[in-house]
């Protein structure tokens, strides 16, 4: 059915208007900015319309366009109020489908400005992985040029304190992820920085939250997973091979909690099956290092580890239980189930 902007819309845009009209966000406007977002959000969520009878919509996004911009500018500092923002983007976007349109690449840059200033996990979360998801295909370019805006801020903010942001690295990866799933090509660019992406997850990986270590690492055995497929991805994995086992290494041995080690391990899948012959090489020199990654594993522990993990790469049930015992025994389990 055909919904009417005045049974929806109407009431909150003019509220909106005037709240969207005042020179400072006030604490006292807060919970009445929510709720006018709320409404406006709900006018087009749930609402199934074809897009031919979804005029009264386009005319109450049209009407609303201006006031919300205004609304990003003046209570940008206030994460709450730009969630619901961003709820209102996403779900007009999905309802008025090609009638959005004209208002995607404003839109873009919108969100990127917002988020230059202030890094917000719902400005990835909501908008930038619906926009992705939904224009990576028909604008590619434009969601190219939103994938670097976002990533080269998100860099800096990793440079600071990426351990501090657990939110921020979970949304991070989570758009990547959609990106390698939606259309690979983008990230295979050379402006698309796959060597900071992959660096960033390798310092991830050791974080201590489990959400955030579990979407980190299947982004990793996606990206790695594109190794034949890509020149660039190919690149950025040989050039930091090292780190990368080295670091898998000590997040299992102990550094990341354990239970994120079963995602952890998925990685060795991968890597398996398309470098074999560098993985062993690499975690022979590695797992050398005296007392690494803990003081509880042997050297025969170690030995075995590198034998059965180059045995069972094509059984993935197997390097499971392998990686697990592994990490066991490095916490400090005598663990001597035979592998």
């Amino acid at each position: 059915a055909v919904v009417s902007t005045q049974s929806t819309g109407s009431p909150s845009c003019s509220k909106i208007k005037d709240l969207s009209a005042k020179q400072t966000a006030l604490k006292e406007d807060h919970v009445l900015v929510k709720l006018e977002l709320g409404m406006i959000n709900s006018a087009f969520h749930g609402v199934s319309v074809p897009h031919t009878a979804a005029q009264p919509l386009l005319e109450l996004l049209k009407e609303v366009w201006d006031p919300l911009k205004a609304v990003l500018v003046l209570w940008s500092t206030d994460e709450v109020i730009i969630d619901e923002l961003t709820k209102c983007y996403w779900h007009a976007i999905n309802t008025l489908g090609p009638l959005f349109d004209p208002y995607i690449e404003p839109l873009v840059d919108m969100l990127c400005q917002c988020y230059e200033k202030h890094q917000y996990a719902c400005l990835l979360e909501s908008c930038a992985q619906g926009l992705l998801n939904i224009y990576s295909s028909e604008k590619p370019n434009l969601i190219a040029g939103m994938l670097q805006r976002l990533s080269n801020t998100t860099f800096l903010l990793f440079s600071r304190a990426m351990s501090d942001h657990p939110d921020i690295v979970q949304a991070f990866f989570s758009l990547h992820l959609c990106a390698l799933r939606a259309q690979p090509q983008i990230v295979y660019r050379r402006e698309s920085n796959c060597k900071a992406v992959l660096r960033a997850a390798m310092t991830a990986i050791t974080m201590q939250e489990y959400h955030t270590v579990k979407e980190v690492s299947r982004w990793l055995v996606e990206f790695v997973g594109h190794y034949p497929s890509s020149s660039t991805v190919e690149e950025a994995i040989t050039s930091q091979f090292t780190f990368l086992i080295t670091e898998l290494l000590r997040g299992i041995g102990t550094a990341s909690p354990s239970s994120t080690v079963e995602f952890l391990g998925d990685l060795f899948n991968p890597l398996c099956r398309m470098c074999p012959d560098q993985l062993g090489e690499t975690l022979r020199a590695t797992l050398a290092t005296e007392n690494f990654p803990t003081k509880h594993i042997t050297s025969e522990s170690k030995d075995l580890f590198i034998q059965s993990i180059l045995k069972s790469s094509h059984q993935k049930r197997r390097l499971k239980v392998i990686i697990k015992e592994f990490s066991l025994e490095c916490r400090g389990y005598n663990n001597q189930t035979i592998r």
